[in-house]
């Protein structure tokens, strides 16, 4: 895992040199052994072009297009150029399979109170599994909890490998109105929850759709993350600001998410990297998707809810 977060200035050439995420990825024809025959296996290997590392496959029809890092790097000066954001953060996860820049967008506080970083994230994932995608995300500043947008159609990076100058700069302008819509819209949503009493049979019903109890052998487990959820709502980091809130509940489980869950390492592997692995792809992030979403029912429908 490499990842480095920048003070502001830094050119997004210096972080992309200085995150490792300088590598180009090639396409190389699969084979198997049969019999002592090398056969091809109909699949291609993503494999880092540096060191070799596999990185993903794909069909062996040669239809798949590598958007290179380089790329999203020339992306991300168009962009920053555009929306005078700084580069805030740049890496990638398991030897480059996905990688990632963030740029800052600023921040405000909600409810007049609870500061709020704003970034704006690119993806390139190598796995073959996946394309690269944009989002809006945030950083709680008083406890580190961060909470990004689901991934939809949406903001997927309408770009490819033969991309000319002129698309990059139609992209970034979609996507930095894209992104400006959005966070003005969370803005409003974070203000409404601050606002919003959450008593206990709300919070209840809340934690049962988020995290429901189970009968089997994982309940002690489940019990325990529950326990831990119950606790952030009524004295997590920050919860006195608008205590008994449903902001409190939402940030009670990204507390939980960022902070205390655990995640499954195989042997040998970086516990760190998986951890940061859930909370930006997998299931720590569907976990925060799944709070908001639950919350969005008290949400009135001309700020995006279901109210």
């Amino acid at each position: 895992m490499a990842i480095h977060n920048f003070p502001e200035g830094v050119s997004i050439d210096e972080a992309h040199e200085k995150s490792g995420n300088n590598f180009n990825v090639v396409k190389i024809p699969m084979f198997y052994d049969h019999n002592g025959n090398r056969v091809p296996a109909d699949r291609t290997a993503l494999v880092r072009e540096d060191s070799g590392r596999m990185l993903g496959e794909v069909a062996g029809d040669d239809r798949y297009n590598i958007f290179q890092n380089d790329s999203l790097r020339d992306f991300g000066k168009v962009l920053s150029g555009l929306g005078g954001a700084s580069t805030a953060r740049a890496g990638n996860l398991f030897g480059g399979q996905k990688v990632f820049y963030q740029f800052d967008l600023g921040e405000y506080a909600v409810g007049g109170k609870d500061k709020i970083k704003k970034f704006l994230t690119l993806t390139n994932i190598h796995s073959g599994k996946d394309c690269g995608t944009f989002g809006e995300s945030e950083t709680r500043i008083v406890c580190g909890n961060t909470f990004a947008r689901a991934r939809t159609a949406e903001n997927t990076l309408r770009l490819r490998h033969t991309s000319s100058l002129q698309d990059y700069k139609e992209e970034a302008s979609r996507i930095l109105s894209v992104t400006r819509e959005w966070a003005k819209q969370q803005q409003d949503i974070w203000d409404f929850l601050a606002m919003k009493k959450f008593g206990e049979m709300e919070f209840s019903k809340f934690l049962d759709e988020v995290l429901p109890p189970k009968e089997d052998s994982k309940n002690k487990r489940t019990a325990n993350a529950r326990d831990t959820i119950k606790d952030f709502f009524h004295g997590g980091i920050g919860a006195d600001m608008f205590q008994d809130s449903a902001w409190n509940a939402l940030n009670a489980v990204t507390q939980y998410v960022d902070h205390e869950a655990t995640v499954r390492v195989p042997d040998g592997e970086s516990r760190e990297e998986y951890k940061l692995d859930s909370i930006m792809f997998g299931r720590g992030a569907e976990m925060k998707q799944s709070a908001l979403e639950s919350l969005m029912e008290y949400v009135p429908v001309a700020l995006g809810g279901r109210a």
